[in-house]
């Protein structure tokens, strides 16, 4: 387990991030999903610098940031629980040189369908 702050100056956030795919290609799709929303760990010296930072990297990986909600601060390493073992595991295995990690993708199709 990684311990103490791994992101120097950084304060660490999760947020309940909504996202859908632009015409750029994705790995992180599959062909049938408009989009995905699912819970991610951030690292980041504010709040706004947090989004401005999902947003930047969702947009690297052909992605566009739609809604971002329920962010909250957290003490590194101890994530909230947000029954996501997916994000706890992905939190564990942080890379210094990532500012964010996501847990499980929950995708939707188009037009709202599940």
């Amino acid at each position: 387990m990684t311990s103490g702050i791994i992101h120097q100056g950084c304060r660490y956030y999760t947020a309940l991030v909504t996202f859908e795919r632009t015409e750029q290609e994705t790995e992180y799709l599959p062909e049938e999903a408009h989009g995905a929303i699912g819970y991610f760990a951030i690292a980041s010296t504010y709040i706004k610098s947090a989004i401005k930072t999902m947003r930047k990297g969702l947009g690297h990986e052909g992605l566009r940031l739609v809604e971002v909600d329920e962010i909250s601060e957290f003490e590194f390493p101890n994530l909230p629980e947000l029954n996501d073992e997916h994000l706890a595991q992905n939190v564990e295995s942080w890379e210094p040189d990532k500012f964010w990690t996501w847990g499980t993708l929950h995708t939707y199709l188009g037009e709202g369908e599940a």
